[in-house]
């Protein structure tokens, strides 16, 4: 284990703050900007208990887009809906939501995740 100066730390620590403080800032007025989109799509929701999960939701979204974008971002979609479909949230609100924040996102396309192809096993593999 290395160990680390105190002093040193606390200097990098200093010169980090200030871009520190700002990504927060941002991100919390980002995070604002969702919840009250959400809120006014949101609002004619039969079951408003589920309004934060849908917030929590959208607030993924804008995550995954900023770090993916292509087929590679249309398949985090896919798995970030599938996620939250099993905690019983209504897929076509889902979609309104991510159409809402990646206006080119088409509910359509499904990623293929994984195709086994049978006809190249040669007998010789053991699948039982």
């Amino acid at each position: 284990m290395t160990k680390v100066d105190g002093g040193s730390f606390g200097q990098r620590v200093e010169q980090l703050k200030g871009q520190m403080e700002r990504n927060q800032k941002e991100w919390q007025e980002t995070a604002v900007k969702i919840e009250r989109e959400m809120k006014s799509m949101l609002k004619d929701i039969p079951d408003r208990i589920f309004e934060v999960y849908y917030i929590v939701f959208a607030k993924e979204i804008v995550r995954l887009k900023k770090k993916h974008s292509g087929e590679t971002l249309i398949k985090e979609l896919h798995i970030l809906q599938d996620k939250w479909k099993a905690r019983g949230l209504n897929s076509l609100i889902l979609d309104k939501i991510k159409k809402y924040y990646i206006p080119s996102y088409t509910p359509e396309v499904t990623p293929e995740y994984f195709k086994l192809d049978i006809s190249v096993l040669d007998g010789s593999d053991v699948l039982s």
